[in-house]
């Protein structure tokens, strides 16, 4: 047997759960540092820890993030790293991508809106694509420290000792969820350029347009050979780059509810043992409060993007994938699509477990076994404090979020399709403009009258 309180011996890595004698667990003070990187205490490896692990090294070598987190062999503590050149590198990258941005803008606003008043969506589309780019960029750089605490309370938390799986699973499951954004954004950079027509000397005569509106080069400068490669080199290079970080931070949500719904899962089989007693619980679900304190300061922004962001998005992909140019496209915007609705409702079934350990509790008059001022405190927790992951305070993922979401990406495409329709005819401009507000002013009412509700 380990010792609970030595926090430095190996756990096992079969996924194999030993049994659990924790005599003395309630008593356990959580008095660890969260400045992992000065302490000399070895740490402990679980397999919650590579959700994450894998993924900083993905966004480490693809320029996406400026730092990864490398084991330090002696404590086996996973400490911050970064490379002088790689932050170079990522700076040039980034700046590229915020410039194709910028060009965006300027070739919507070059173009006649009232003509084709759909640019009008693809505008703030784009606008909100941009102030996540900003936000995601700032996080990176500005906000690592709360990532590097996570990882903190994941090498030094008692819940350790439920931690069930097997290390090469979750490094294969995080590899092939990156490997899968970089396919995505390949396809999503193609066809970002051209939709239709597939002829090389198109698409890099578009290539080369859009590249010299990045520049400020005149559409009727004529450019040599080599000039000319460089121009469509530079943008390819930041366009894709700029979907594959889009991309990367839309994994952070992904990744963070795989990994919650994981650690609950474990704390959930570990109640089943007869080992496991009331007097556990508090220490448990202390253990488990803090673990998601430390996730959602890391990722409360990226939950929130990637639950709210995509609903406009959504709205039109779905108006519009019935068009689309080929299978391909289909497939690739099913799959986003798919993945998007699984992972919100994996995030609403991780907020209903908390009643199941309320249900524990109750079952076979387990809470007899706790004195009763012990007892109210611990049913107090388990109903004031919500177990779901946190759109920056401003939500919790929960079964009513996500009929709300639905909802919202129904009327939204509703209003694509009315949208077109009315844009055609005289007046319809108008129209279609005041449909638009009273929509929105409706849908921000509901999505606050809701979240009001829950709180």
């Amino acid at each position: 047997m380990y010792s609970v309180q030595n926090l430095g011996e190996k756990v096992p890595r079969t996924g194999q759960r030993e049994n659990m004698d924790l005599k003395g667990i309630d008593t356990i003070t959580r008095g660890y540092s969260t400045d992992f990187l000065s302490s000399g205490r070895k740490a402990i490896e679980t397999p919650w820890l590579h959700y994450f692990g894998i993924y900083f090294k993905f966004g480490f070598f693809s320029f996406c993030t400026p730092f990864y987190f490398d084991q330090n062999k002696n404590n086996r503590r996973y400490q911050l790293s970064s490379f002088p050149v790689q932050k170079v590198i990522c700076v040039f990258v980034q700046a590229l991508s915020l410039l194709v941005l910028v060009t965006n803008f300027r070739i919507i606003r070059s173009q006649d809106l009232q003509k084709n008043p759909m640019l009008y969506i693809e505008l703030a589309s784009l606008a909100l694509n941009s102030f996540y780019m900003v936000g995601v960029i700032y996080a990176f750089w500005f906000k690592m420290d709360l990532f590097a605490q996570l990882f903190a309370e994941l090498q030094s938390t008692v819940m350790y000792r439920f931690a069930s799986g097997e290390m090469w699973k979750m490094k294969l499951l995080s590899t092939v969820i990156c490997t899968v954004s970089i396919l995505q954004a390949l396809i999503s950079f193609l066809y970002g350029v051209e939709e239709k027509e597939w002829e090389l000397d198109r698409f890099l005569n578009i290539m080369e347009n859009r590249g010299k509106h990045m520049f400020f080069i005149g559409k009727g400068t004529q450019l040599g050979s080599t000039e000319s490669t460089i121009i469509i080199g530079l943008y390819g290079m930041a366009k894709f780059y700029g979907q594959l970080m889009k991309n990367t931070a839309d994994i952070v949500g992904l990744l963070s509810v795989l990994f919650f719904r994981h650690l609950l899962n474990d704390l959930l089989q570990a109640m089943k043992d007869e080992a496991f007693t009331p007097q556990m619980l508090q220490t448990s679900y202390d253990a488990l409060k803090a673990i998601l304190n430390k996730l959602n300061n890391a990722v409360g922004f990226f939950i929130f993007f990637f639950f709210l962001g995509p609903v406009p998005y959504y709205a039109i992909n779905i108006v519009t994938m019935l068009d689309a140019s080929d299978a391909l496209l289909l497939i690739s915007n099913c799959v986003y699509l798919l993945n998007y609705f699984t992972t919100i409702i994996l995030a609403a079934r991780v907020n209903n477990s908390a009643q199941d350990i309320k249900d524990w509790l109750t079952a076979t008059d387990r809470f007899t076994q706790i004195s009763p001022p012990k007892l109210d405190l611990i049913l107090h927790d388990i109903s004031e404090y919500e177990i779901a992951l946190s759109g920056y305070g401003f939500f919790s993922a929960s079964s009513g979020l996500v009929g709300t979401i639905v909802s919202l990406i129904l009327t939204y495409a509703i209003l694509v399709v009315q949208f077109k329709a009315e844009v055609t005819e005289p007046g319809g401009m108008e129209e279609a403009a005041g449909n638009i507000s009273s929509l929105l002013e409706s849908n921000v009412s509901t999505i606050l009258l809701n979240n009001t509700i829950s709180t």
